[in-house]
């Protein structure tokens, strides 16, 4: 909705012309042909100004496909980073497992040199190398030192394996 007041500042607003403006009697002693160069040479401004118009149109067109062109790169790098990204991951996992199976090796012949060993300090020495990759508690710890001293373990009936034998028997404890 229009406001009256813009109406009328519409109308009194001054305009600047482009061609210097001549004053009324000498435009009128001037010969139809001088005022035929004044318009010729308004025409000739406005083409000028048509021609660097649209000289700047064609800029601004190649601009927006070179923008977009650009947006598109960056969309599809992003993809290739994300994709490049989960690789990283899926090749540290797989190094993490092959470092994981060399350690399994290591923990196997540790665990045979424990239990081949004699009773004696260099069972209990292999404790804590056995500790730290099995990540074990202070309880199965102390059970293992219990073992290299020769000891027998005691552990109750329900917290080993022998406390599920009843149910696989088919007895009942």
């Amino acid at each position: 909705m229009e406001h009256p007041d813009n109406e009328a500042s519409i109308l009194h607003t001054p305009t600047t012309p482009t061609v210097p403006m001549m004053p009324f009697a000498q435009l009128l002693s001037t010969k139809s042909e001088d005022r035929l160069s004044i318009s010729e040479s308004s025409t000739e401004e406005e083409e000028n100004l048509k021609l660097q118009l649209n000289t700047t149109l064609k800029r601004v067109e190649h601009f927006t496909e070179i923008t977009s062109e650009n947006e598109a790169t960056i969309l599809r790098l992003t993809e290739q980073a994300k994709v490049l990204k989960g690789e990283i991951r899926r090749l540290e996992r797989n190094q993490q497992r092959e470092n994981a199976i060399s350690n399994m090796e290591y923990l196997k012949n540790i665990i045979i040199k424990f239990l081949t060993l004699p009773v004696g300090d260099e069972r209990r020495q292999l404790i804590p190398v056995i500790s730290t990759m099995l990540k074990l508690s202070v309880d199965e710890k102390k059970t293992l030192q219990t073992l290299s001293e020769g000891e027998e373990a005691t552990v109750s009936e329900s917290a080993g394996w022998s406390g599920y034998l009843h149910r696989w028997s088919g007895g009942m404890a």
